[in-house]
């Protein structure tokens, strides 16, 4: 029996190297199995962020769509917007004239105003003189004396204008005459 226990022994050497191969290969099935759940956890990580990631890339390439489209509708509004500064600055210009034609217009309104005061002015002058000459008149008759007869008056501007060398006084006389020829005339 000896001699198989010795015989036994580098069997039993051998057995005892297998397991312990064996034992050691198990702990690095186990260390391997681990390491492929963390790998395979790190990987459905690194799935959700591709997913995201792609997700995101998908909205900014949409949002970049329409940032080109709100570019492309700022353009065409620059566009209008220059053509409307155009048109604007034609109002403006038709404004400004238009501001001038007012103004110049509500000169002439004034002017013309202060025209028609003057005249007024020169009516009321007038009628005064004219009543001024009708109360004479008055006191004239009143006082017994007669007033020349308007024959009379014009006879005597008749011969007033034919003497007169200076000063015209007599315009209502040329006009009844005729003479529009008379360098004494107004």
């Amino acid at each position: 029996m000896e001699n198989s226990w010795n015989h036994d022994v580098p069997s039993r050497t051998r057995m005892t190297q297998c397991q312990m191969e064996r034992d050691a290969f198990k702990k690095q099935v186990k260390k391997l199995t681990a390491r492929l759940q963390g790998a395979e956890i790190y990987r459905g990580r690194q799935d959700a962020k591709v997913k995201q990631l792609t997700t995101e890339k998908e909205k900014r390439m949409i949002q970049t769509e329409s940032l080109q489209g709100e570019v492309e509708r700022l353009k065409d509004q620059i566009g209008t917007s220059s053509r409307q500064q155009e048109e604007r600055g034609i109002l403006q210009n038709q404004v400004r004239v238009l501001r001038e034609l007012l103004g110049r217009a509500s000169a002439i309104n004034i002017s013309e105003h202060e025209l028609r005061l003057k005249i007024w002015e020169e009516l009321e002058r007038t009628k005064e003189q004219l009543a001024r000459q009708e109360i004479i008149k008055k006191r004239f008759r009143n006082k017994g004396h007669t007033p020349k007869t308007e024959e009379a008056e014009e006879a005597q501007g008749r011969k007033d204008h034919r003497q007169l060398e200076g000063y015209h006084q007599c315009p209502s006389f040329c006009q009844k005459e005729g003479n529009v020829g008379c360098p004494k005339r107004f």
